[in-house]
């Protein structure tokens, strides 16, 4: 476990502050947690890309079906149809 306190002790104690021990645990607690959000930040950041790109792969096979020559010729009648009969 690391000692984070010796850290704080060099930034605290020239400026005469004298701190209780419940003061200290909560930044040994406040420090270990920024600590462990920067180590897992990576590690979000990499889930958040795999989301995004299942979500395009997901998209890409739902819009598939519609690509084909017979839904294509399909929408062209629908577009004339709706431009000439709106």
């Amino acid at each position: 476990m690391l000692n984070l306190g010796s850290r704080w002790e060099v930034l605290v104690r020239p400026f005469g502050n004298e701190w209780s021990i419940k003061e200290w645990h909560w930044l040994c607690l406040w420090d270990k947690f920024f600590i462990t959000l920067l180590l897992l930040l990576p590690f979000v950041a990499l889930l958040f890309l795999l989301c995004i790109a299942l979500l395009g792969l997901i998209s890409q096979q739902l819009v598939r079906p519609f690509r084909d020559e017979r839904s294509i010729k399909i929408r062209h009648w629908l577009c004339l149809w709706y431009h000439f009969f709106p």
